[in-house]
């Protein structure tokens, strides 16, 4: 090349180096945007499929009116357990009620390939569960008509989420032991109830 020195040559081989750099930074950080926006997408698509035969058990529940529930399971790769998230409950809605409601829930769970636990959580925050079990025998009772039964043995059955027994089980005679149950299980729906 005639007229151009040597340390015009350097600048301009300096020049397409940094070119050629920055053009693969922008390509790479694309890359790994595009990369991140697919992996985002793909992970909400299948977060919906997976849970929508959860919320599809809780449509097909009576009475829902004035009680907001979200389902889910527990862990993204395992279907062992399943929260039933309580959200709000208007002001209309009996405690009792959302207590039928987890029950009859708790009875459409139960099939083949059931979950270990059900989890009970108040927007978002697990505060109790039942292990398969037990909701299985709640719910069971509930659904043969021996609801005062399943309300009275709910709270003995509860486990708090490091796995103590949540309430104790009481003997002696039937109106004392009831009177107990019934303490323990408004003391377990103030908790929960109070956390929405």
């Amino acid at each position: 090349m005639v007229g151009v020195d040597a340390g015009e040559l350097e600048f301009r081989e300096w020049r397409r180096t940094v070119e050629a750099k920055r053009r693969r930074r922008v390509l790479g950080a694309t890359g790994a945007s595009g990369l991140l926006c697919i992996g985002v997408g793909v992970s909400l698509w299948w977060g919906t499929l997976r849970h929508s035969e959860l919320r599809s058990l809780l449509r097909g529940c009576s009475d829902t009116g004035g009680i907001e529930v979200s389902v889910y399971y527990g862990s993204v790769f395992s279907q062992e357990e399943v929260v039933f998230d309580l959200q709000d409950v208007q002001a209309h809605v009996r405690r009792v009620d959302v207590l039928h409601l987890l029950l009859r829930y708790a009875r459409k769970l139960d099939r083949p390939g059931a979950p270990e636990r059900l989890a009970l959580a108040a927007r978002g925050r697990r505060l109790f569960y039942l292990p398969r079990s037990d909701y299985r025998k709640l719910a069971e009772e509930h659904a043969v008509g021996n609801r005062l039964w399943s309300i009275h043995h709910f709270a003995e059955r509860l486990r708090t989420m490091s796995g103590a027994r949540a309430y104790g089980t009481w003997t002696g005679g039937w109106l004392g032991v009831m009177k107990k149950q019934l303490e323990d299980l408004n003391d377990f729906l103030d908790t929960w109830l109070g956390s929405v």
